[in-house]
């Protein structure tokens, strides 16, 4: 759960991840498949995560997996006696969390998976100073044979 550092003699080499990510200036990042890894691999708290992704870009759209869902279990089960130390590992405590950075856009369990998927965006306009455009989003998924998914999605800018 470390992104890559910057590098070299006064890290003049390469910039950081989150540096390169935000000279990048998206208006839309995408987080799937992520956020068990950062919080039950990598025991970071649900506000920590929403901090780090709201300054990256005004908008996100993140994939919560629950607690039903075989990796879910797999990392919850390794952590044996600390297992319990994840009781709040819910998705109503994911969009609580989520809510002190962002604004929620929309949510929407995939139909017949486990995932939820959550559009927001970054309520206190950190990167609003070079948007000056409007954005209309939606999405719509597709499950396919053998349980896989496929997301399509529509960003529309108006500038």
């Amino acid at each position: 759960m470390q992104p890559s550092p910057a590098i070299s003699f006064n890290h003049a080499k390469r910039d950081s991840f989150t540096s390169r990510v935000i000279d990048f200036k998206p208006n839309v990042n995408m987080a799937l498949a992520l956020i068990h890894n950062i919080t039950l691999t990598g025991n970071v708290p649900f506000e920590m995560s929403a901090s780090y992704f709201a300054q990256l870009s005004p908008y996100l759209i993140i994939e919560f997996l629950g607690r039903e869902d075989s990796w879910v279990q797999f990392i919850l089960d390794s952590k044996r006696d600390a297992r319990h130390l994840f009781d709040d590992y819910t998705v109503a405590a994911f969009a609580k969390a989520s809510q002190k950075e962002f604004k929620l856009i929309k949510s929407e369990k995939i139909e017949g998976t486990e995932p939820t998927l959550f559009l927001l965006k970054d309520m206190k306009n950190r990167i609003a100073k070079y948007l000056s455009s409007e954005h209309h989003f939606w999405w719509t998924v597709t499950i396919i044979p053998g349980g896989y998914s496929i997301i399509y999605l529509y960003l529309k800018i108006i500038r």
